[in-house]
């Protein structure tokens, strides 16, 4: 005899940085055994775990021997992506003394940091750089990376403070 209609509830795992990393574990209670689990309501599976999923929202059906099914909908949430913010302190002129400070938020912690995007350190803190334009990687936990755009001054160079002009004979 059966135990009444199957029952489904899920677990959902977020996709991180807009790919299709998400993944809904179902869990069955009731109906007669085996179960079989579905997320389209037309292809069943023996298995429980569904991955690969795009952020999004889906229908979970759950179905017994007697192809008695119930259904939940669920949405699977996409991780936030770290920001990173940055400020610089001026470089001296022509000399590799300028620094670059980045502090990172969102996402899941700890950062990393990269103003080359290929050599990625713990600390925000990049220094003995020339001025110019840098880009400012954070790569979260997850390894999802955002950037930002920063310019890093020269100090002024010599500067004229007082200016005498005299007439010529």
């Amino acid at each position: 005899a059966g135990q009444g209609v199957p029952v489904v509830t899920a677990a959902v795992l977020t996709a991180a940085c807009n790919s299709n990393s998400g993944t809904i574990t179902a869990t069955g209670t009731g109906g007669t055994a085996p179960l079989e689990y579905s997320l389209n309501g037309t292809v069943f599976q023996a298995s429980n775990v569904f991955t690969g999923l795009a952020a999004g929202t889906y229908t979970l059906y759950v179905k017994d021997v007697n192809n008695c099914y119930s259904s939940t909908t669920l949405s699977v949430g996409l991780t936030q992506l770290p920001r990173v913010s940055a400020y610089s302190i001026p470089a001296g002129c022509n000399i590799n003394d300028g620094s670059i400070v980045a502090t990172g938020t969102l996402g899941t912690a700890p950062y990393l940091f990269s103003i080359d995007g290929l050599l990625y350190q713990a600390g925000g803190t990049f220094t003995n750089l020339p001025a110019g334009f840098y880009t400012v990687y954070i790569k979260d936990a997850r390894g999802c990376i955002s950037t930002t755009g920063l310019n890093l001054a020269n100090l002024t160079g010599p500067v004229i403070t007082n200016a005498v002009t005299t007439a010529g004979n």
